[in-house]
């Protein structure tokens, strides 16, 4: 049945590029097939052939998020030798995770696990100059932001509007970052090329000044993994972390005994990385000022176990096409047709 809407829906966009219904209701068909890799390209490609329509340029953004602002794919550089010697505390989650398109934990031995560096991951003097960056920035452009989120809304600094920022921070993910990630959890992450950031953004957690924000509500992300970079040292402020309601250490890092509410924090360049569909906060910093990047990461993949654009490529010519017809069009003085 699904086989047949597809064959229809490619043929409907072939013949009529230009379609952004075509577009979107082709997407809905591979989001049902579980590809969503294919979906995101399609939705790419049909806001290339059909640009201005707000429908589909707002499915790509909620697809992709900011992802093509990130690396993401192939690494030109080889994982540091930190990415992979890090040393990791685990810790066994006993409440259910939601499944996130590709990425499933509904398997009894598959149980959610969240990952806490013992040591630093990334380098401490990088993540104070990131905060440096972070502060000029906001003192140069009207202060830091504090409603760009409908849902656990932050007072903090987007990563990719800050070109000196980001360049660092792209290198870490090619290099740290998607590495330590795949080998902590290597039965769901099955190459590290698959990864890619949907969003990430420095947050301030003030616990000095009256009326800052210095905690965040429970819930749940919209992301296959999340995770919690720490960019200065507990040292530095009271109480913070991110909470969760039910975890224990596992027997592995020497724990046991029952689960139970706890906040997992580290020192500047450690990371707590976790499954994005577990409960979790932030616990309120009572004294001075915690700073933290939250990433938060999906799986570049399709779930029928089909090639990367076994759809979108086929498409991609089509879109060429288009694109060199509206450029002409608009050399002519006339009007795209849609």
């Amino acid at each position: 049945m699904l086989d047949r809407a597809l064959k229809a829906k490619v043929k409907e966009v072939s013949s009529t590029p230009s379609n952004a219904r075509s577009w979107l209701e082709l997407g809905s068909v591979l989001m049902k097939m579980g590809d969503y890799a294919e979906v995101e390209e399609v939705f790419r490609l049909g806001d290339l052939a059909a640009p201005g329509d707000e429908m589909l340029s707002g499915a790509y953004t909620a697809i992709a998020g900011h992802s093509a602002e990130y690396f993401g794919g192939s690494p030109a550089r080889g994982a540091d030798p930190r990415a992979l010697d890090c040393p990791f505390d685990t810790y066994e989650v006993s409440q259910e995770a939601e499944d996130f398109r590709t990425v499933s934990w509904t398997g009894r031995s598959d149980r959610p696990r969240v990952q806490v560096s013992r040591e630093p991951l990334l380098p401490r003097d990088e993540c104070a100059r990131a905060i440096e960056i972070a502060e000029e920035h906001a003192a140069n452009h009207g202060g830091w932001t504090s409603s760009r989120h409908a849902q656990a809304a932050t007072t903090d600094m987007p990563v990719k509007d800050i070109p000196e920022l980001l360049e660092w921070f792209n290198s870490r993910l090619e290099t740290h970052l998607f590495p330590m990630l795949a080998g902590r959890y290597p039965e769901k992450i099955k190459s590290a090329d698959d990864l890619r950031a949907h969003d990430a953004f420095i947050v301030k957690y003030d616990g000095d000044k009256e009326g800052a924000q210095n905690s965040l509500a429970t819930h749940v992300d919209e992301s296959a993994f999340s995770f919690t970079i720490a960019l200065n040292d507990r040292s530095e402020y009271e109480g913070g972390g991110t909470r969760f309601e039910s975890i224990r250490l596992a027997e592995g890092s020497g724990g046991g005994g029952d689960p139970a509410p706890l906040a997992l924090n580290a020192d500047a360049g450690g990371v707590v990385a976790f499954p994005g569909t577990i409960r979790h906060g932030g616990s309120p910093v009572t004294k001075g000022t915690r700073y933290i990047i939250p990433l938060f990461l999906y799986l570049h993949q399709n779930q029928s176990g089909k090639e990367k654009g076994h759809v979108s490529g086929g498409l991609e010519p089509l879109v060429e096409k288009a694109q060199r017809q509206q450029r002409r069009r608009s050399m002519a003085g006339g009007a795209p047709s849609f």
